[in-house]
């Protein structure tokens, strides 16, 4: 972000991460500001990859990474759907109704989100967040464990970033046990058959 701009509000957020879904490979590949560069993020803010910044982070941190045309903002929970429910009671009332939050609550793990552009290859992404991986461990050496929740493209993301990390011996990898995909379309997307089939038929 340019020195002295405002941070993006959560509208401004939504439109942007909802054009790079659509648009993102053609805004990184002329290097438009509009494209979502991919960083961890906590607190609302990105996280500087270096061991005083992440040096509060537990033994056990939870990577959460959102789906198509979505951002971190997405693992949000709406309050009116928040209130009421069996967790309602378990964060404080200045505490985010977040996800993540509540696994920081129960189970004493630290939640950071990535932001990436949904627009580019999920290879493409792949490699960028094994890299990125591979950086922050470093920087966080008191980590012992990194569990990758994905939603939907989010969970292929991190299959394929692990995969990545396998076979080129990263040293990450042997920190992530595990891996969280929910609705994760490990088969394929029916609405991406039927634009790959469209696209065939118009070509």
């Amino acid at each position: 972000m340019a020195a002295g701009r405002v941070p993006p509000g959560a509208r401004e957020l939504g439109l942007r991460s909802a054009l790079n879904g659509v648009a993102g490979d053609s805004l990184a590949a002329v290097d438009s500001t509009l494209a979502v560069r991919m960083e961890l993020r906590a607190g609302g803010a990105a996280l500087a990859l270096t061991r005083a910044s992440l040096a509060g982070l537990r033994p056990r941190v939870c990577v959460f990474i959102h789906g198509l045309a979505c951002d971190e903002l997405s693992w949000n929970r709406r309050a009116a759907a928040w209130q009421g429910s069996a967790w309602a009671h378990r964060l404080r009332a200045d505490q985010p109704l977040q996800y993540g939050a509540l696994l920081e609550h129960e189970l004493g793990v630290s939640a950071v989100f990535l932001r990436y552009n949904t627009g580019l290859a999920i290879d493409t992404s792949a490699q960028q967040l094994a890299a990125l991986l591979g950086r922050v461990v470093q920087a966080a050496p008191q980590v012992r464990e990194w569990l990758l929740i994905g939603h939907s493209m989010g969970g292929l993301v991190a299959r394929r970033a692990h995969d990545i990390g396998v076979s080129t011996q990263l040293a990450w990898v042997r920190r992530a046990p595990m891996i969280v995909c929910l609705g994760s379309p490990h088969h394929g997307a029916p609405l991406a058959k039927v634009g790959a089939l469209a696209t065939a038929v118009l070509n």
